[in-house]
């Protein structure tokens, strides 16, 4: 069996993006429509991505069965600027 799982559909919600800005702990970019992930920003501070994903195990509909034996997982994500250093996730 397979198992797709995607934000707003099939009625899932359970992903949490937003991102965090070494120079700047107290600001909150949970909001923001993009997750920056950076090896630094023009001012040379780094900038780190966080993805969350709840929900995914249980016995609802489109959930992972619990006990379930997952034999491969793929996270497709866009990138909108190339031109910056590159990351690693």
């Amino acid at each position: 069996t397979t198992v797709t799982i995607q934000q707003n559909v099939g009625g899932y919600t359970g992903t949490l993006d937003t991102f965090i800005r070494e120079g700047r702990p107290t600001n909150s970019y949970t909001t923001a429509t993009e997750i920056s992930v950076d090896g630094a920003d023009s001012t040379n501070v780094r900038i780190q991505g966080l993805l969350s994903f709840s929900g995914l195990f249980g016995n609802g509909p489109g959930q992972i069965p619990l006990g379930s034996t997952i034999t491969s997982a793929t996270l497709t994500l866009s990138l909108s600027d190339g031109s910056k250093s590159p990351v690693s996730f």
